[in-house]
């Protein structure tokens, strides 16, 4: 029972670090695609817990791909976007609304896209 309440205060850690990454926008991983790299954000914040955490260091040794995986991140993104359109789609309800959209190609030939919802409120 102790490990089971540790792996999910751990777990919520994951989380917590998984979320605040996605509101600051900032990448989780790095250029290198090696599970458990040390040179992305995310990692570099797990670490950084660690040292006022052993028990996270521990754990992250003892199970090494366990909720860490780039897998694992995008599952725990999917699920927190999806939580964010449920939100929007109950605040807009039955009003009226519009939605634009806008794409561009970065030096890298990367494209991005940005969503804007827009609806009246009530108030």
């Amino acid at each position: 029972t102790t490990e089971r309440k540790q792996s999910r205060e751990i777990l919520l850690l994951i989380l917590k670090t998984v979320k605040f990454l996605a509101r600051q926008g900032l990448a989780l991983r790095g250029a290198s695609k090696e599970c458990g790299e040390v040179d992305g954000n995310f990692m570099q914040i797990l670490s950084l817990f660690s040292d006022s955490k052993p028990e996270l260091l521990r754990w992250m040794e003892r199970r090494r791909d366990k909720y860490i995986s780039a897998e694992i991140q995008n599952e725990l993104l999917k699920i927190m976007a999806l939580r964010v359109l449920r939100t929007i789609a109950a605040n807009i309800g039955e009003r009226r609304f519009t939605i634009m959209a806008d794409e561009t190609t970065d030096c890298r030939t990367i494209e991005q896209c940005v969503i804007l919802i827009r609806w009246v409120d009530e108030h």
